[in-house]
């Protein structure tokens, strides 16, 4: 006689223990992290955003749809506060890449400042292989006098002299130094920091302390910034090299 261990219904019953083990274990994690967001986020008073994807407030996210695909649909998540004297947005932005078969999500998670609608557009992220090679075909970007900054970061600008205002003396060594892999961007009055993954409560504080330190570096005589004028009394104070 066949013993049970035999028997052909036995390992389907065990994968379907181990799989509802594995849902159930997850499901835990989930609730466990949402305990914890929801604990973060009172104790920073910010304000969750309900449908943020649907938000006009938003709007803003469908100016970089070449990173963000979707745009402002593919908000998850929204948090909007004070923090530091800054009136911050923090963001979750998730969307779906299929290549064959396969199909997988990206998230971002991002937190942004209101700035004056008048900046231009300025991108700073990290150089990779595809924009060193872009260098090499004449598609310069944006310099500024620290070369290691050159070097590791690529810089676009709809308006080179507010690139190089911006990027401060000070602010150049800050990304000298930074480790984390973000992209800084100015778009549609919004300076925002972003870094590829889900956001998790550990990110949070770190997102908005991120953001009070950098925004401290940011020259106030740009608030009177205007395309093609140069608002910014003796501005010969504020070019590279000489911001004080």
């Amino acid at each position: 006689m066949p013993g049970i261990i035999q028997s052909p219904f036995i390992p389907p019953l065990v994968i379907f223990l181990i799989l509802a083990g594995v849902i159930v274990a997850v499901r835990r994690r989930r609730k466990k992290l949402r305990a914890e967001m929801k604990r973060v986020i009172q104790t920073l008073n910010l304000t969750e955003v309900e449908q943020p994807s649907k938000n006009d407030r938003f709007d803003w996210v469908n100016s970089i749809k070449k990173i963000l695909r979707k745009g402002r649909r593919g908000l998850l998540s929204a948090w909007v506060g004070e923090y530091e004297g800054l009136t911050v947005e923090l963001l979750q932005h998730r969307y779906v890449v299929s290549s064959g078969n396969s199909t997988h999500y990206v998230y971002h998670r991002i937190v942004a400042i209101p700035v004056p609608l008048s900046w231009p557009y300025l991108q700073l992220s990290r150089e990779n292989l595809i924009t060193r090679i872009a260098t090499k075909l004449g598609m310069q970007d944006v310099r500024v006098e620290d070369e290691i900054v050159n070097e590791r970061w690529r810089i676009k600008a709809d308006d080179e002299l507010f690139a190089q205002l911006f990027i401060t003396p000070e602010m150049q060594m800050f990304l000298r130094e930074l480790q984390e892999k973000q992209t800084w961007i100015v778009t549609d009055g919004r300076f925002l920091i972003m870094e590829k993954g889900s956001l998790r409560p550990g990110d949070v504080q770190h997102l908005l302390q991120m953001m009070s330190r950098i925004a401290g570096m940011i020259p106030a005589e740009l608030e009177a910034w205007e395309p093609g004028v140069l608002n910014i009394t003796d501005d010969t104070k504020y070019k590279q090299g000489n911001y004080q």
